[in-house]
């Protein structure tokens, strides 16, 4: 069964006091992976590498044309590849019609159009 463990400041890690869970397969109901179970210490782990990420990053720095260039292509990048998200989401079991409205809702969400 395949192991997916946390990503924290980038790197692949297992959780602080090495928790795991089955994922269950919303479609067969049967488990396909088992997963780093994150607890307190993870999240504040994360919390840190994700405030200093910001804080010494590049995107305080950039300028609001920058970062909605960006916002743009992410959400190109999300219409382009709806499919594929919509299968690979199994843990949600969210492979409906609803996945393919999702990226519309993006979009108008970076657009300067209301």
């Amino acid at each position: 069964m395949e192991l997916i463990p946390h990503v924290i400041d980038g790197a692949y890690t297992e959780s602080a006091n090495g928790a795991r869970f089955d994922s269950v397969d919303p479609w067969t109901r049967r488990p396909w992976a088992r997963v780093a179970a994150g607890g307190p210490e993870d999240a504040a782990r994360s919390v840190t590498a994700a405030r200093r990420a910001f804080d010494e990053g590049p995107w305080p720095r950039m300028g609001r044309a920058e970062r909605g260039g960006l916002l743009h292509r992410l959400a190109d990048l999300i219409v382009e590849h709806a499919r594929e998200l919509a299968l690979a989401d199994r843990e949600g079991g969210n492979f409906s019609r609803e996945f393919f409205t999702e990226p519309k809702a993006v979009m108008m969400a970076v657009s300067d159009e209301p």
